[in-house]
């Protein structure tokens, strides 16, 4: 759900003038990672104080998954701005540097 919610939240700054174009861009972008492990975990705890587990295993899936996502879905929410992305070369670096080592 994270994955999908907060990124379709991206098109709204991405398509709306905010006087300055690198903070469109920027909000843009931050919808559309996935939560922290601090906000998971503060997130999960407020409905479920004893799943700290949970919280734990759920942001590390929404991040492994979010690192396969992010660059299609940002792709899409930035396709209306002057922003050019390669989603598949921005994909092959996020698994260089996240998921091999």
């Amino acid at each position: 759900m994270i994955l999908l919610v907060t990124p379709a939240v991206g098109f709204l700054p991405a398509n709306v003038d905010m006087g300055v174009e690198e903070f469109k861009i920027g909000f843009a972008l931050f919808c559309c990672v996935p939560t922290t492990l601090t906000s998971g975990a503060a997130l999960i705890a407020q409905g479920a104080p004893n799943a700290t587990v949970l919280s734990l295993m759920i942001t590390m899936i929404t991040n492994l998954l979010g690192t396969v996502t992010v660059p299609f879905v940002l792709k899409l929410v930035l396709s209306d701005t002057d922003v050019t992305l390669d989603a598949v070369q921005l994909l092959l670096k996020l698994v260089l540097l996240i998921l091999i080592p």
